[in-house]
């Protein structure tokens, strides 16, 4: 989420085997940067506003299209 969502340090979701597995094979920085809990709650926010707004992201498209044009 740290690019897409403009936040910063993430989290690890899956059965209690896959986390297991993250937590104990993964090196030690991996979960000294993990996701503040008002950064989660605005990701979920930004989320649901692209939900009830799909436009948003159709402008997105055709505003990439027009830089791509551009660029090209």
């Amino acid at each position: 989420m740290g690019h897409a969502l403009a936040t910063e340090g993430g989290f690890c979701t899956g059965s209690a085997r896959v986390i297991d597995h993250q937590r104990l094979s993964s090196s030690g920085y991996v979960f000294s940067a993990s996701l503040p809990p008002y950064l989660a709650s605005a990701a979920i926010t930004a989320i649901d506003i692209l939900e009830q707004n799909p436009d948003l992201t159709s402008k997105l498209k055709e505003n990439i299209a027009i830089l791509w044009k551009g660029w090209f």
